[in-house]
């Protein structure tokens, strides 16, 4: 427990504390242990941001594809369009377009930063999008369509509902393809035109969710190269909270929880400064963020159905 005397007279020092009105604990250490906890807090908390732009990746795909699933069940019951529902349904689409690519800028655009913390391995996730970038079409793609709405405009230029009689016309299905139109980007002298020829190539109307599904993928297999990089200092930072946690407990034995636990900087006049919280939360929330969005191998080959007897 916290002597008396550090009360009657203070001296400046560091320590672990409660910052608690119930806590009067304070477990000496020195500078180059309050250093370490404040390195770790930075990184994991790097760490965990890096883990959360990929989330909003995943979250807006997620929302994409939900989106594409409730419109066709909707013709399913419903059946037919008019011009206004034609003009709302493509906003909606076009929304959800925005938002993934917006997602997906933030992710590239600022996850190299958050992984600067471990020497490398910005250089190595750098090579790795290119590595994406460079090996699928999607990614290209989607790269390029991510300048275009920036200055130019929406990235669905049309879209279809389709159905078609299956299984010896015994079952009707419905699905949603939303499209680009490669004669669209054409008037955009700003758009890439090596991405622009490949997507002549494949014709007048282009399906986008093949695409989308493989810049998700790309960006998934890119992010192993971010994972793999933090799993070792995570570990290590994670043990530097660790021990200040098993520190302060055996020192305070009469304190049934550490909630508040910080390391801080006592001043002479016995104020407690940069206080540095032990945030044991941030290894438990990016532990549910690596098990939530697992590596998406083999997106661009999958797809769902209401039906059961599709996939049995």
């Amino acid at each position: 427990m916290r002597d008396p005397s550090d009360k009657l007279h203070p001296s400046a020092a560091f320590g672990l504390v409660r910052l608690v009105l119930s806590s009067l604990g304070f477990v000496r250490i020195d500078e180059d242990r309050y250093r370490r906890i404040e390195a770790a807090r930075d990184a994991l908390t790097a760490a965990v941001a890096s883990e959360q732009k990929f989330d909003l990746v995943i979250e807006n795909y997620l929302e994409l594809e939900e989106t594409l699933l409730s419109l066709a069940t909707r013709h399913m019951v419903l059946g037919g369009q008019t011009a206004q529902t034609i003009w709302v349904e493509k906003d909606l689409l076009n929304r959800r377009m925005l938002n993934l690519l917006a997602a997906a800028r933030a992710y590239t655009d600022q996850v190299r930063q958050h992984v600067d913390v471990v020497p490398g391995l910005s250089e190595r996730t750098k090579t790795a999008l290119s590595q994406q970038y460079d090996g699928r079409l999607g990614f290209r793609t989607m790269e390029a369509l991510r300048n275009y709405v920036q200055h130019r405009d929406v990235p669905v230029h049309s879209y279809a509902v389709l159905s078609k009689w299956i299984e010896n016309r015994t079952k009707l299905g419905y699905s949603m393809a939303p499209a680009l139109m490669p004669k669209e980007l054409k008037g955009d002298r700003q758009f890439k035109q090596s991405v622009l020829s490949e997507l002549e190539a494949l014709g007048e109307q282009v399906p986008l969710m093949p695409l989308i599904r493989e810049y998700v993928e790309g960006l998934s297999a890119a992010h192993e190269t971010v994972r793999d990089g933090l799993k070792a200092p995570c570990e290590e930072w994670e043990a530097v909270f660790s021990a200040a946690k098993a520190d302060y407990s055996r020192e305070n034995e009469g304190e049934s929880s550490i909630i508040g636990l910080a390391a801080v900087e006592r001043s002479e006049e016995g104020k407690l400064l940069r206080p540095v919280y032990v945030l044991d939360r941030l290894a438990e929330y990016r532990g549910h963020l690596l098990k939530k969005n697992a590596s998406l191998v083999n997106l661009a080959r999958r797809f769902v159905s209401s039906d059961s007897t599709i996939v049995e």
